[in-house]
């Protein structure tokens, strides 16, 4: 019987209030890379927590259908489209593989 994982959290220790105040922008762009850290494994960002002085801590879950994979694929186009508009960039989200 194989075990399947379907839901984990990571902590990202440099992640933290400090960096939020010394680069917001650089903050902002890792938040982005925080939603696609895990997507090629099949996870998504279920829940991000409130950044404190120590971390970002994230809980991944398992993506279980095709729906709930567009759903997560327009959540990142939104955040992204938020991010060009606040820091006046031209990010774009490719398909990869």
């Amino acid at each position: 019987m194989d075990a399947i994982c379907t839901e984990f959290q990571k902590n990202y220790a440099s992640v933290n209030l400090d960096f939020q105040e010394k680069d917001a922008k650089g903050y902002d762009y890792i938040m982005i890379l925080i939603y696609l850290e895990e997507l090629k494994k099949g996870y998504k960002a279920k829940r991000v927590n409130k950044t404190t002085k120590k971390r970002t801590t994230v809980t991944y879950s398992r993506i279980g259908s095709k729906e709930e994979l567009e759903g997560y694929m327009k959540l990142l186009q939104d955040k992204i489209q938020e991010f060009n508009e606040k820091w006046d960039c031209d990010l774009q989200l490719e398909k990869g593989e």
